[in-house]
């Protein structure tokens, strides 16, 4: 069985995803994921339905990944044709796509706000390494009054209620 990456070409942390959550929810329970799994401000933001089939997702650098990521520009060229880890580890960087990117993230920003934390995460990641960044990124998705993993629509920690708006970096 393919196993759960958390870390992304682009610096996006997948551990927070509210898809990929959902989908190793489904798998833990040994049920089917659907649309309807998802939080109601995701399912709102994204367009269409999408099949349980294409729900399934690893992480970007996996090879199941969910359906909308499959048509990701930085992910292609990062995977396919650049062969590179990390955006951060091409020699390109920060190329074309980057900028490209960087330039709609402003616009879907106020559909999927999470996409406002990948300069902040690249610029970890080139101070500290990934390894760090992604144990600080397992601290920062968990309430901090119960420790409970939590995701990025998330409004209130499942387990003790606590609001969990103004602890996420993007509003």
């Amino acid at each position: 069985m393919e196993q759960f990456k958390y870390d992304t070409y682009c610096g996006q942390y997948c551990g927070a995803c509210d898809i990929m959550n959902t989908y190793k929810k489904s798998l833990e329970n040994q049920s089917d994921c659907t649309w309807e799994d998802l939080p109601a401000q995701l399912q709102k933001n994204l367009p269409g339905t999408v099949k349980t089939d294409e729900l399934a997702c690893y992480g970007c650098k996996s090879d199941v990944v969910f359906k909308g990521c499959t048509k990701c520009a930085v992910r292609k060229c990062a995977k396919e044709k650049m062969k590179v880890e990390s955006c951060l580890e091409c020699k390109k960087y920060p190329c074309f796509t980057l900028h490209t990117f960087n330039f709609f993230r402003w616009f879907i920003k106020r559909k999927l706000p999470h996409v406002t934390l990948i300069p902040e995460n690249q610029s970890f990641i080139k101070k500290n390494g990934v390894s760090a960044w992604l144990e600080d990124q397992e601290k920062k998705w968990k309430c901090p009054e119960c420790n409970t993993h939590f995701t990025w629509y998330m409004k209130e920690c499942k387990k003790c209620g606590k609001n969990l708006e103004s602890v996420k970096d993007f509003r």
